[in-house]
C-alpha cells in the first residue's frame, strides 16, 4: 500500500480588543467541526480555527496567554482516540505545528500547551494540526470524538472553553486478488483439476459470488461450430459449491485485517465422455462484495 501525507495547517487566532487577563474576561468562539472521509493511503491532517478576544478592563500592556486541549473520550491526550458506535477506535493526535511534534494537551495533563504573548492592541495567531492516521483497515463507520479547548490567563486561570469536534468517516473497503487468471489443466481426463488462490482483504463482513456467464459452468469446444461441452464442479476452500444455481454466492465471511485472507478455489473436471477432440475452455467470474 502506498502511504502519503497531508498536512494542512490550522491557525488558532487570539485577539485582544483591550483589556488584561488579568481582569478581562476572555470570549472564545466554537470552531467549526472537523468532518473527514479516511484515507487507506495515508495520514489526514486539518485544522480549523478559533477566536478568543479579550474584554475590558485590561491595562493595556502586553498579555501572555495558554491554550490547552482536553484528552477527549480516551482520557489520554497521548493516545488520542475516535472511537464508533460499536466501540472500535482510531488513532488521532492534535500537534503544534510549529514544533512538528508537540502532543497537545490541557494544563492538568502535564502539557505541552499553545502559548505566547499577544501586544496591547493587537492579536496573536497559534497555529495546529489535527492528525488522523490512516494506512490502516479499520472497521467501517463514522469515528468521533470531542475536545475541550480551554483558554487560561498568566495565572493559569481557566477563562473561556469551547468544544472541537472531530468526525471521519470510514467507508467498507474490499480488494481483491488472484494467483493467476489463467489456468489450465492439462489434457482433458475426467478429474483432472487445477486450483487459484483469491485473497480479498476487507474491513467488512464479505461474500464471495462466482459465475459462468458464457457456458453455465461448462467448457466449451474451441471450435463454436462443434457442439462439445464438458462440465465442472468447484470447490472453494475445500466446500463443493452449489452449481445449480448461476452465478452461486458464498455468503459469510468476516472481516481480514490488513494480511487478508487466502481462499483456495479448485476446479475439477467433470465427465468426458461425450467429448469431441480438441481445446475445451471457460470463463469463471469472481466478485467480492462487501456487506454494508
Amino acid at each position: 500500500m502506498i502511504m502519503k501525507k497531508i498536512f494542512i495547517g490550522c491557525a488558532l487566532l487570539v485577539v485582544v480588543a483591550g483589556g488584561a487577563f488579568g481582569f478581562g474576561q476572555i470570549e472564545m468562539t466554537t470552531p467549526e467541526a472537523v468532518s473527514e472521509q479516511y484515507s487507506y493511503d495515508g495520514d489526514i491532517v486539518v485544522g480549523r480555527t478559533v477566536s478568543l478576544v479579550v474584554g475590558s478592563g485590561g491595562s493595556g500592556v502586553n498579555r501572555t496567554y495558554r491554550i490547552g486541549f482536553s484528552p477527549g473520550t480516551s482520557g489520554d491526550g497521548g493516545n488520542r482516540r475516535l472511537y464508533s458506535a460499536s466501540g472500535a477506535s482510531i488513532p488521532y493526535e492534535i500537534l503544534d505545528s510549529v514544533t512538528g511534534g508537540n502532543q497537545l494537551k490541557d494544563l492538568d495533563d502535564g502539557g505541552p500547551v499553545l502559548s505566547g504573548t499577544i501586544p496591547s492592541g493587537g492579536s496573536a495567531t497559534e497555529s495546529f494540526d489535527v492528525r488522523v492516521f490512516g494506512g490502516a483497515l479499520p472497521h467501517p463507520g463514522t469515528y468521533i470524538d470531542e475536545v475541550t479547548l480551554t483558554a487560561y490567563n498568566f495565572n493559569n486561570a481557566p477563562q473561556a472553553q469551547v468544544t472541537l469536534s472531530i468526525v471521519v468517516n470510514i467507508p467498507a473497503n474490499i480488494s481483491l486478488e488472484l494467483s493467476s487468471n489463467h489456468l489450465e489443466l492439462g489434457d482433458l481426463v475426467e478429474n483432472a483439476s487445477g486450483s487459484v488462490r483469491v485473497t480479498v482483504t476487507s474491513n467488512a463482513d464479505y461474500g464471495i459470488e462466482l459465475s459462468s456467464p458464457y457456458n453455465n459452468w461448462r467448457m466449451a469446444h474451441e471450435d463454436q461450430t462443434v457442439a462439445s461441452f464438458v462440465p465442472y464442479s468447484l470447490r472453494l476452500d475445500a466446500v463443493n459449491l452449489d452449481l445449480s444455481r448461476n452465478p452461486t454466492m458464498v455468503p459469510g465471511f468476516g472481516i481480514t485485517g490488513q494480511a487478508g485472507r487466502e481462499h483456495l478455489l479448485e476446479i475439477i473436471v467433470g465427465n468426458t465422455d461425450n467429448a469431441v477432440s480438441g481445446y475445451h475452455s471457460d470463463v469463471i467470474d469472481i466478485t467480492v462484495t462487501a456487506n454494508q
